[in-house]
């Protein structure tokens, strides 16, 4: 009996001890249990959130493939203004059909902070985001939709185009954004103008003295020349450029034609102040023309071609059987185009805030016509497309979707 006591008499205290051990290590093992488990919740939380945002772009991806197997073709592939909106708007719908474990649930939806579609060279882009939710967690997948215009296209605010012509209605854009864009890209046109002079002569506002200074500083590439008043007298004609065919650039305070003046300028020309024509004047621009604060006034049987951009900061007025032809973009405040005048804008967007054409005046645009304000045609004046509408409407093809 005292053999056993020695030998077992111990287990009552170690019994005793666990006991306590169990007592003060019980409420530790479940609070660590506890976090274990609410972090492996909120892990799989996030996973799901995961896995159903991409649900969600997933399914505006098989949108975009279901409309390019309906047109036939892959990516991209040919729409109208009418498909375009439509499938943007399929997009914007999409919805879960049922939640999932954890409430979770997925939807397509605009970006916040952007407009939609932004407009910018020849494109229109749409910024949206794929959500996946599950319980607190959110999870995104932010992406652009990209359309590019085939043929010509007019863009106006609501109301801004009143009762249009048969030729245009298919191509007109309701977009009450474009008043913004259409400020945005003026200044950023009267913005490309931002030159520093190589050399400044200021006496210089003859055909000769300006020809003089160009050949005595043709070190520089490009050579950007300020001068003063350049002023074109009757019967004048006059070759711009520098001998060696590099850049050229000149700055005039302003630049004045009389009537039955030729000007090839072999470069780009800055006004700071209006240009006017005379009458029958004739000038060509084989760079950028920029008028940074007035006018452009052409008038009388007057022609004026500008091989690259044409910003002005004020209004460009045509009459009288005037023609202007532009093969970039045309920036302005205001265009108004009278009698009989023409105005050809074949290259990039044609961007202005109010466009007045009137009395059998024509204006005939290959690209985008972006009208910020309102649109007027008076008295057998026309508007036309260049490079041309289709039947159904405005061409446009899908460029892509890219994740932002």
């Amino acid at each position: 009996m005292g053999q056993y006591k020695r030998e077992h008499g111990h287990v009552l205290p170690i019994a005793l001890m666990l006991v306590v051990l169990l007592t003060v290590l019980t409420p530790a093992l479940l609070f660590l249990s506890s976090n274990g488990f609410f972090h492996s919740k909120k892990n799989s939380q996030s996973q799901q959130a995961r896995f159903l945002a991409d649900a969600a772009y997933q399914a505006a991806l098989q949108i975009i493939y279901r409309a390019a197997k309906t047109a036939d073709t892959s990516p991209p592939f040919p729409l109208n203004a009418t498909n375009e909106l439509d499938l943007i708007n399929q997009i914007r719908q999409i919805r879960s059909s049922a939640d999932t474990t954890d409430n979770g649930s997925y939807q397509v939806t605009d970006l916040p902070g952007t407009s939609n579609p932004e407009i910018r060279n020849g494109q229109r882009i749409y910024y949206l985001q794929a959500q996946g939710m599950a319980g607190p967690v959110v999870s995104t997948i932010q992406f652009k939709l990209l359309f590019a215009q085939n043929v010509s296209q007019i863009i106006v605010p609501p109301g801004g185009f009143p009762n249009p012509p048969g030729n245009v209605k298919d191509l007109i854009v309701y977009d009450p954004n474009t008043r913004q864009y259409a400020q945005n890209q003026l200044s950023t046109g009267l913005g490309s103008a931002a030159y520093t002079p190589n050399v400044t002569c200021m006496s210089c506002t003859t055909p000769q003295a300006v020809d003089n200074i160009i050949q005595s500083n043709l070190k520089y590439d490009p050579l950007v020349i300020r001068v003063g008043t350049i002023s074109l007298r009757n019967n004048t004609t006059w070759q711009c450029k520098r001998s060696d065919g590099k850049r050229l650039v000149i700055m005039a305070d302003q630049v004045v034609l009389a009537d039955n003046v030729s000007l090839t300028m072999q470069g780009t020309l800055i006004s700071e102040k209006t240009v006017s024509f005379g009458n029958n004047s004739n000038v060509r621009v084989e760079g950028d023309l920029i008028i940074k604060n007035g006018d452009f006034v052409i008038e009388n049987n007057s022609m004026c071609t500008v091989s690259g951009q044409l910003a002005v900061s004020s209004d460009i007025r045509q009459d009288n059987q005037s023609e202007l032809t532009v093969s970039g973009w045309l920036a302005a405040s205001q265009i108004q185009t009278r009698n009989n005048g023409t105005l050809n804008a074949l290259g990039g967007a044609a961007i202005v805030n109010t466009l007045v054409v009137r009395n059998n005046a024509g204006c005939i645009f290959n690209n985008q016509l972006i009208v910020g304000e309102t649109i007027t045609l008076q008295n057998n004046a026309s508007l036309k497309p260049g490079s041309g509408s289709g039947s159904d409407g405005a061409n446009v093809s899908f460029v892509g979707v890219q994740k932002l």
